[in-house]
């Protein structure tokens, strides 16, 4: 399927990136599990012009049911050995977003990555009318973690509770394999060519005056440039 250095320093220089999720998430898709529930991902790539791990992936999942939602990175398009965005509503509105990794495969449940890994941004998961809602904002390229790419294919794989609680999931789980390059929206670009801009038209220059009548003969030697394209010519008497 086709879509549209140590850790402390790389947080401090992330610190200083002014990249921001744009308001509207322009790219969708629907996703649909192995037991047929479908769920909606809206989503945004955001490019760094400084470095690659400063680009960010934004994205909002929806389902129409109650429960938690994980959805991670897996090269391979299995549980074990991927990376984990997994989201916990609670009752009062409040909930969770973190990052875990998996420690086997099967019933094995994940396990939060260390405080130092939780790099996500802009997280919240809220549950109204029956839906269950997450967002949050994750840098592409983050050491030790299978990274997001730009260009090229990625596999992610999702998976859907009956309960808030982080348990297992069945066969309400799938992956898909997406391309953010043959979706994100052209980066827009100026309406020039390769001729050289016209010229603005040479003006005449000013006729010479006669020279001043009399018994002397004059001659001109020469003009003065008195700017503003304005002249005087200079005459010599003989």
């Amino acid at each position: 399927m086709k879509f549209l250095p140590t850790a402390s320093i790389l947080l401090l220089l992330k610190g200083t990136a002014s990249l921001d999720c744009p308001p509207e998430l322009s790219q969708s898709e629907t996703l649909t599990t192995k037991s047929g529930e479908s769920i909606t991902l809206d989503y945004a790539i955001v490019l760094s012009p400084v470095s690659e791990s400063l680009s960010l992936f934004c994205a909002r999942i929806t389902r129409n049911l109650e429960g938690f939602i994980g959805f991670g990175i897996s090269p391979t398009g299995k549980m074990d050995g991927g990376d984990f965005i997994i989201g916990l509503p609670e009752e009062d509105g409040t909930g969770t977003v973190r990052k875990y990794f998996a420690t086997g495969h099967g019933h094995s449940k994940p396990k939060e990555m260390d405080e130092l890994k939780q790099t996500l941004m802009s997280t919240s998961i809220v549950q109204r009318g029956g839906n269950t809602v997450m967002e949050f904002t994750k840098f592409m390229e983050e050491p030790g973690e299978h990274p997001i790419l730009a260009t090229g294919d990625n596999t992610f794989i999702y998976a859907l509770g009956n309960t808030n609680a982080l348990t297992y999931h069945g066969t309400n789980k799938n992956s898909v394999t997406v391309d953010f390059d043959t979706t994100r929206e052209p980066t827009p670009t100026s309406n020039t060519t390769d001729e050289a801009p016209e010229q603005p038209p040479e003006e005449d220059e000013a006729p010479t005056p006669d020279p001043p009548s009399g018994a002397m003969t004059m001659t001109k030697v020469g003009t003065v440039i008195l700017g503003a394209g304005a002249t005087i010519a200079v005459w010599f008497g003989l």
